[in-house]
């Protein structure tokens, strides 16, 4: 009918768009957090038996994945008294022989964005084991602003497996 009025009445849900930006806001947080940032693993270069005197090498890389350089990186690692520490090559470690083993740390000034540093040394088993042993993680402590940041690195086994053995053995020395 001409000149009737009518209302329509109508309503926006902004649920799903406020749940999208919460989930970008996440995914952006875990992004500059977790990603972007100076991340340390540490590696046994050679896979062999653990047998008194055989030398193994020991690598801890140190990358930075944050964009920025970062200053006064303090790399921190332990061996446990069942290896003797060899030498160190690159970079001179400063060391702290302890009853419980040998701690190892490398200061290093400067990491540019992108830039990597692989620091090596090698041990050498005092006696004679089977299996395989969990060695300690190697840590890593940098000043981001005035908040200080540590990352661990992942865990790594040293040793093999002995033909006679059925099944690994692990074990976790500290």
């Amino acid at each position: 009918e001409p000149g009737k009025r009518y209302t329509i009445k109508y309503s926006l849900d902004y649920t799903p768009l406020f749940y999208f930006f919460v989930i970008v806001a996440g995914f952006m947080w875990i992004y500059m957090t977790k990603i972007r940032t100076v991340r340390i693993s540490k590696n046994i270069l050679q896979k062999k038996h653990i047998m008194e005197g055989e030398e193994f090498t020991v690598g801890v890389e140190v990358k930075n994945y944050s964009g920025k350089a970062v200053q006064e990186l303090e790399i921190t690692d332990f061996v446990p008294a069942v290896f003797e520490v060899k030498e160190a090559q690159g970079i001179k470690p400063a060391m702290k022989k302890r009853e419980a083993g040998t701690e190892i740390h490398w200061n290093v000034k400067n990491l540019s964005p992108g830039e990597e540093r692989v620091l090596t040394y090698k041990i050498s088993p005092v006696i004679e084991i089977s299996g395989m042993i969990k060695l300690p993680t190697a840590n890593v402590v940098y000043m981001t602003g005035k908040k200080e940041t540590e990352h661990e690195s992942n865990a790594t086994y040293i040793g093999l497996v002995m033909q006679n053995e059925k099944e690994p053995v692990h074990r976790q020395i500290h």
